[in-house]
Formats: C-alpha cells, sequence, structure tokens
C-alpha cells in the first residue's frame, strides 16, 4: 500500500465532489473516486473539508450530503 502525500486525499475528494456537481454522499465519492477506501474514511475527510470551509453539508435523512463550497477555479486563485 502506497502512503499519499500529506493533502493529496482531501484534494482527491474535493476533485470528486466538483465532477459530480451535486450533493453527494461518502459511498458517491467514493465511486467517482474508483476507489476502495472505506466509506468512513471519506466520510472523515468530507468531515474536515467542512471544518475547513471548503465543503458544505446538509442532512438527507439520516446522512449527510456534502458539496464543494467553492469552485476548483476559486480555490486556485485563493492559493
Amino acid at each position: 500500500m502506497t502512503r499519499r502525500a500529506d493533502g493529496e486525499l482531501e484534494t482527491d475528494v474535493l476533485r470528486a465532489l466538483w465532477h459530480l456537481d451535486r450533493p453527494a454522499s461518502p459511498g458517491d465519492v467514493i465511486e467517482q473516486m474508483h476507489s476502495d477506501l472505506a466509506y468512513t474514511s471519506i466520510a472523515t475527510i468530507l468531515g474536515r473539508l467542512c471544518e475547513k470551509g471548503l465543503a458544505t453539508r446538509r442532512r438527507a435523512g439520516r446522512a449527510f450530503l456534502y458539496s464543494a463550497a467553492r469552485s476548483e477555479a476559486d480555490l486556485t486563485a485563493q492559493r
């Protein structure tokens, strides 16, 4: 198993959200990434992105749906 660079997984998850371009569950993100990562791992990353203001979430039944808070272009310009 290859270790990812710091922040690489967060970037990959954000890219998946941008590509989906709709509110998405952690399962949707895993499918978009073509990954075998655990649902809980992706949910944790999505929660961290929300804490950083890079993603938003809303309740949908018992689960949450996540969206990117900014477009890829906006985030690139900010950095």
